[in-house]
């Protein structure tokens, strides 16, 4: 069997609502860089109250544009909004970190901060940049004001998106994976890098 067939085997489509919901903040911190969400993000940033736009906004900063926080797939199953939520609130603080910095930096070296013993190389740049001190001083308080955040968010404004597009992803899903049969290659190089 050639490696082609290989991957055509091996590619899954699956449709996470949690990963959706970290696409809609990501398209809610920057709208500009989405035309074709545009409109959808200033309608309901109509709608949200000042302090919920300023966390997305700080999360956003601090995550990545949102994109540091996608967890990586467990079991190939899609992930609810609330088990991503879950998992994100039980994570040890260096894996928290870890993930919100976009794994930019490896775990042994958060771990090497938390302990405290990198801090005198902070003048030769070996130490943590603005970001990851803030992170590693502040880490309760961020992660209580991500899980309050996602859940305001998903319950108050996600929700009503998600049966809203859920349709049109589960036919794009299919779609794909029906292009992945006719070719792994040519289907893999129409994905955003990101993915």
């Amino acid at each position: 069997m050639s490696s082609l067939q290989q991957l055509q085997r091996k590619v899954t489509t699956v449709v996470s609502p949690f990963h959706e919901l970290l696409c809609s903040l990501h398209v809610l911190y920057q709208p500009e860089h989405h035309p074709k969400r545009l409109q959808w993000a200033r309608d309901i940033k109509r709608q949200m109250p000042p302090d919920l736009l300023e966390a997305i906004d700080t999360l956003g900063r601090l995550s990545d544009e949102w994109m540091g926080l996608m967890l990586p797939g467990r079991s190939g199953a899609p992930l609810p909004a609330a088990g991503g939520i879950n998992l994100l609130n039980d994570l040890p603080d260096a894996e928290f970190i870890h993930l919100l910095l976009n794994n930019k930096v490896s775990l042994g070296t958060i771990l090497e901060w938390q302990q405290g013993s990198s801090g005198a190389n902070r003048k030769s740049g070996d130490g943590p940049d603005e970001t990851s001190q803030y992170l590693l001083q502040h880490t309760a308080a961020v992660r209580t004001q991500l899980i309050k955040t996602l859940e305001t968010y998903e319950r108050d404004y996600f929700r009503k998106e998600w049966d809203y597009v859920m349709p049109w992803i589960n036919t794009a899903a299919a779609q794909f994976q029906e292009s992945v049969s006719r070719s792994a290659e040519k289907a893999l190089n129409t994905l955003h890098p990101r993915l």
